[in-house]
């Protein structure tokens, strides 16, 4: 299946390097181990993307075809991606089930408000955005409202 995804994190083993991957069409995250390609933090890319439902990512690129047009605009802090988008659906929290607010992004899926940033009329507003680890997993969230 062929997808869009970016570059959010590397780790160089030997003569190969592990690209951790976010894809951008189905918002979830991928792995692609390589020795032939060097990509950049921040990368956009279009590759064939299998289903690995066995293994510690669902989805595994098994072919980097092109880069792509950036479908987000970015900055690297602190060897972190930064991306900058626009959100909708806010959804306030609900400490029934202990959910931080949250809004949509397009190419990003959900992004969480564990710092509680945002307000219930930021619809349509850009924001800054980040991966960090919440809990057990790594979840988009709520770095700046713009």
């Amino acid at each position: 299946m062929k997808m869009n995804v970016f570059v959010y994190s590397s780790i160089p083993k030997g003569q190969n390097t592990t690209y951790f991957l976010w894809i951008c069409d189905n918002h979830q995250t991928s792995i692609f181990t390589s020795k032939a390609h060097t990509l950049a933090l921040g990368h956009f890319f279009e590759g064939i993307f299998k289903e690995t439902p066995n293994e510690k990512s669902k989805w595994q690129c098994v072919k980097y075809m092109k880069p792509a047009e950036p479908l987000l605009k970015g900055e690297m802090v602190a060897n972190h991606v930064v991306l900058r988008t626009s959100v909708e659906k806010y959804k306030p929290e609900d400490a029934s089930k202990n959910w931080y607010p949250q809004v949509h992004s397009k190419h990003l899926g959900k992004i969480i408000d564990n710092k509680k940033k945002l307000s219930e009329d930021c619809n349509g507003r850009e924001i800054k955005t980040q991966l960090c680890k919440v809990g057990d997993d790594y979840r988009w969230v709520v770095i700046e409202l713009l």
